[in-house]
């Protein structure tokens, strides 16, 4: 039997870059955080490469971190990005996050 050779993820290296670049300078709350953070960001930039261009502008983040879910607007040009993660059904809490110098 042959085996099948996996072929590499279509990466835009240059989304990749920038992902990368950003997750490095996302604010975190202390530095647990911060070594958390920078050991997984290989994984979470080629998460971001991987994820469709913002052309439909809404997108939901399923079992979010809020690594990814700020990136999506700043990076990927969706205008509206909403995350969501484990909880009470009727528990719904806002939360805003902008990266660099972006508008709140």
């Amino acid at each position: 039997m042959r085996r099948q050779v996996a072929t590499p993820e279509p990466f835009d290296q240059k989304l990749l870059h920038a992902a990368e670049e950003a997750l490095r300078i996302l604010p975190v709350p202390d530095e647990n955080s911060r070594r958390y953070l920078e050991e997984y960001v290989p994984r979470l930039a080629r998460t971001m490469a991987l994820a469709p261009p913002g052309e439909t502008g809404r997108v939901r983040e399923p079992g979010c971190y809020i690594q990814i879910t700020p990136l999506l607007e700043g990076l990927s040009g969706y205008r509206e990005v909403r995350g969501a993660y484990y909880g009470n059904r009727a528990t719904w809490i806002a939360r805003r996050f902008r990266m660099g110098n972006s508008p709140a």
